[in-house]
């Protein structure tokens, strides 16, 4: 299928329907132009979603020469059968001027009222620089997106800055994070790679469990996939264990964590730790050095580890000890943006609601 072609001032936007030769023709541009691309922009990316795929957007000056590009999830809604959700996800770091940005969301809008059957398109804003948030939630406003208030994700989080050598992150950690990570010599228990399929339903049960403690629920995670992946792209994925080494199989695996390269920077995407009463160690704290070696080992400048709430502790919290232990590892939290969100069709939305509200409904009764 042939791009889809818009024209924005001076700026001009090409948009592939689905992965293929003119997507990765159009990375191999942005890469060569010093552009980072966050992992969900790469069309590698495209071969964990399920059908129908990934947009793909690139941005041109009246030269041709590229100035931006980005990417749009496709999922299937199950709230209106038919229909499908656009999301763009860490949007603002592959586009780096205003006019692109203007151009870019425009095309996005463009296509989510062109293409038959877009019921909402999200855009997450994540950006260090608050101009540029402002900048990006200034051109959303003017195509017709809205500020979700139901936003998935997080707006703020922990940082690590990458760019000193490893001896000196280590030292700007906070002690109770120095004493973990150096505790595990102390106990039959090793780092390193979840690369076998054996341990996928180990995974899977220690996510469920950590979810259940903090009152969350958890969407069944593709890890085959997800581990072929890392192998074969260990710069942009990784998934690290902690394992016992006086022991064999899945139970062997006590935690995991599980990061991803977004280009400039590095990403705690998700982890699970176990109960095991013989193992007086935090498990969670060496699995994260490893994953900050490693983002600074592929040229990441900071590491995001997740989302934070607020450190006040009036109890209601669930996720507070989570973000205290992020807190162990930095200082700096950083306000990365918000989402928006487009409906292309206010009826169509109106009906996925009511929809949605009757079969949550259902389920809780």
């Amino acid at each position: 299928m042939e791009p889809m072609h818009f024209t924005y001032g001076d700026h001009r936007v090409e948009v592939a329907l689905a992965p293929g030769a003119a997507a990765e023709g159009w990375e191999r541009e942005l890469v060569d132009a010093g552009f980072m691309l966050p992992f969900q922009h790469r069309v590698a990316y495209a071969e964990l979603q399920p059908d129908p795929g990934p947009l793909f957007f690139i941005i041109r000056q009246p030269s041709g020469a590229v100035c931006g590009g980005f990417a749009a999830q496709r999922r299937r809604s199950h709230a209106l059968p038919g229909h499908t959700l656009l999301r763009v996800e860490r949007f603002g770091e592959g586009i780096r001027s205003s006019q692109a940005r203007a151009a870019a969301i425009g095309a996005l809008a463009d296509v989510s009222r062109h293409l038959p059957r877009v019921l909402r398109t999200y855009v997450g804003i994540f950006s260090e620089d608050v101009t540029v948030q402002g900048d990006i939630e200034a051109h959303l406003g003017r195509a017709g997106f809205t500020k979700n208030p139901d936003r998935r994700g997080y707006s703020r989080t922990a940082v690590v800055d990458l760019r000193p050598d490893e001896d000196a992150i280590l030292a700007s950690l906070h002690k109770t994070a120095r004493s973990n990570i150096r505790a595990i010599s102390r106990f039959p228990l090793e780092v390193r790679p979840v690369d076998t399929l054996e341990y996928v339903e180990r995974m899977q049960g220690l996510l469920t469990e950590a979810f259940a403690r903090t009152g969350g629920e958890t969407e069944r995670e593709d890890w085959p996939s997800l581990l072929r992946f890392s192998a074969r792209y260990p710069q942009l994925s990784r998934v690290v264990g902690l394992f016992r080494s006086d022991r064999a199989g899945p139970e062997s695996l006590l935690a995991f964590v599980h990061g991803l390269h977004h280009g400039n920077h590095a990403e705690y995407s998700a982890g699970a730790t176990s109960r095991d009463s013989e193992i007086r160690v935090s498990q969670t704290y060496a699995l994260v050095w490893d994953l900050l070696r490693w983002a600074r080992q592929y040229g990441a400048t900071f590491f995001d580890l997740g989302g934070i709430t607020s450190p006040v502790n009036d109890g209601s919290d669930p996720l507070r000890g989570i973000s205290a232990f992020k807190r162990y590892f930095t200082k700096e939290e950083l306000y990365v943006g918000d989402e928006w969100v487009l409906e292309p069709s206010a009826l169509k939305s109106s009906l996925a609601r009511m929809v949605a509200t009757v079969v949550h409904s259902v389920a809780r009764s």
